[in-house]
This record gives C-alpha cells, sequence and structure tokens, in this order.
C-alpha cells in the first residue's frame, strides 16, 4: 500500500535532499512524495490529500512551522509530524512543550540523513 510523505520546506535545495535520501533503495509504488515550500501551500495539500506522515521545517517564510502543526492537529490529530530547523533545539523547547512535540521528532541542522530516513521509514511502516 502506497503512503504519501508531505515534505515543508522554503529551500528547494533541502526538498531535493530530504527526498533523495528518503527514495534511496525504495520501490516507488511504496511511497509517494509530496513537497510544499510555504505553510499555506502544505495546509492545503493537508486538506486535499490523504497524507500519511509530514517532515516539517520550523522556520517557514508564511508562518511557523509549529503554528502549521497546532492548526493541522486540530483536524486531523493522529498526523505524524518530523521536524527539521536551524535553530538550537534548547531555543524552542518552551514552544515544543507547549504543542506537546516530541523532542526526538526533532532533526537539527546539518540533518543527519541517515537517521531522518531510518525514522521516516519507520514511522510510515516501510523496511
Amino acid at each position: 500500500m502506497e503512503k504519501t510523505l508531505l515534505i515543508i520546506d522554503d529551500v528547494g535545495y533541502t526538498r531535493k535532499m530530504i527526498k533523495q535520501t528518503i527514495l534511496k533503495d525504495i520501490i516507488l509504488s511504496e511511497i509517494q512524495i509530496i513537497e510544499a515550500e510555504t505553510a499555506v501551500e502544505a495546509l492545503h495539500t493537508i486538506n486535499n490529500k490523504n497524507i500519511d506522515l509530514v517532515i516539517c521545517d520550523i522556520n517557514l517564510p508564511d508562518r511557523s512551522g509549529l503554528d502549521l502543526y497546532n492548526a493541522v492537529k486540530k483536524e486531523k490529530p493522529k498526523l505524524i509530524f518530523i521536524f527539521i530547523t536551524a535553530l538550537e533545539l534548547r531555543s524552542i523547547i518552551p514552544k515544543l512543550r507547549k504543542s506537546k512535540i516530541n523532542k526526538d521528532l526533532i532533526f537539527t541542522k546539518p540533518i543527519d540523513f541517515k537517521e531522518l530516513r531510518r525514522m521516516t521509514l519507520f514511522l510510515l511502516g516501510i523496511e
């Protein structure tokens, strides 16, 4: 059964690297990857597609990834988000606690792509 992953980041190179890393050695029928550059674009996609997992940058140009998460969780409480950020983790811990986000689902830049891939495939039930 095909799983759908949404990657949200305003930097095209980062989206490309995540996509290439996730798809490495994967049968293409197992996973579909959709990309979004902004929170508005992502919210539209989440509301109109069946998304299984989201990888989201915390600093988006139009809205915080954490704000997007809080808005989505009201309608889709079971949708899992993995966050990526260039911020120091300790600087956002109060916001993470307020949103009840598990710090194990936060990847700081530079991204450990191997670990991100492992976590993504595990959460999607692939491999």
